[in-house]
This record gives C-alpha cells, structure tokens and sequence, in this order.
C-alpha cells in the first residue's frame, strides 16, 4: 500500500475477490488507494485518523487578517488540535478555543488575533483510529469498488467502430459509473452526518 491510510489491504481484497495470484498485487495495491480517496472525497471526510497542516491569517479566510471568532479546518472530524503557532513562534494556548469537532471548527472565546504572518495550526482529524477501527459497511464499499475496478480492468478492450466512430477504447464507461456510484451511495450516512 503506497497510503499509509488505506482502508483495507491486499490480502483483505485477495480475500474478497478469492483471487491468491501475486501477479495482481500491484493492480491491487493501486486500487486500495484508489478506492481510500474515493471513499473520502465522496463522504467529505477523512476515514483514518491523520495529522494536517494549514496555514490561516487569523480568520475564516486568507484575506481576513484576525478578527474571526472561529476558524473553518478543512479535515474533521477534529480529534486535536497539536499546535497553533504565527510565524514568530508564539502558541494560542487550548484554553483560548474551543473545538467544534465534528464542523471542524476552532471556536476562539474571543476573536482570533491578528498573527505574525499566519497561523500554522497542525491537528489530527478523521472518523476512526486506525483500519482496525473501520467499519465493515466502509471497507465492504471499498472491496465493492475494487472489485468493479479489478474485473474492468481484466475485460478485453474495444475499438469503437461503426459511423461516426471516433476509435476510442472503451470500457462501458456508463456501467462502471453506475456501479462506482451504487457502491458510494451505501455511504450516504456518513457524509449526512458530516454535513450535519
């Protein structure tokens, strides 16, 4: 796995496809990854807890300059928050906001200061702890993609023919969509619950 935060491994999909030959590993591999991101573009949300960095001026945008009461992280749910620190290395302590975890928001009891520069904040966000952790209605959506993925990838390819052929290969493009969406869609829960 190149993603230290895949949601399942290898053997776990060798298992679900009942395919053993080593041969397909790094087809596999490629597809776990591939798999991860999708999951968490389409629930807006990273699944294994990891650690960000982003860089604000002091408010909810770049262009404001201090003066926000919260500041909107793009990862959450929030798990902590490890520093926020300006570019003359002076902290905001975590008695000087709070932590809106599941909006992925940092709540100052005032406003947040005008910095040095920027605020560096470094912080972990992501719905479970490691993929020990996921549950099985994620990682089944994630064998479900691989698989849809693995069986198109081994059907032979077609030249378009006939009038008005362009000699595009195609994979039946409309089907692999149709499944690639049936499958996220068992996820849905998820992404209300970030929205909410």
């Amino acid at each position: 796995m190149a993603l230290s935060y895949a949601l399942t491994t290898v053997a776990n999909v060798k298992g679900f496809l009942r395919t053993f030959d080593p041969e397909h590993d790094p087809l596999l591999d490629t597809l776990v990854d591939a798999a991860t991101v999708a999951i968490e573009k389409h629930i807006q949300s990273p699944v294994i807890q990891r650690s960000f960095t982003e860089d604000y001026s002091g408010g909810v945008t770049d262009s404001c300059l201090g003066g926000a009461k919260r500041i909107y992280l793009r990862q959450y749910p929030i798990v902590s928050v490890t520093s926020i620190t300006d570019d003359n290395s002076e902290t905001i302590g975590a008695a000087d906001y709070t932590i809106v975890a599941q909006r992925g928001i940092l709540e100052n009891d005032g406003v947040w200061e005008r910095p040095e520069g920027r605020w560096t904040i470094v912080y972990t966000a992501g719905l479970f702890a490691a993929v020990e952790d996921v549950t099985e209605d994620i990682q089944l959506a994630a064998h479900r993609l691989i698989a849809i993925w693995f069986h198109d990838s081994r059907q032979p390819v077609t030249a378009a023919s006939g009038p008005g052929s362009t000699g595009t290969a195609s994979y039946g493009t409309d089907t692999v969509d149709v499944r690639t969406k049936a499958a996220l869609m068992t996820l849905s829960r998820y992404r209300e619950r970030m929205a909410s």
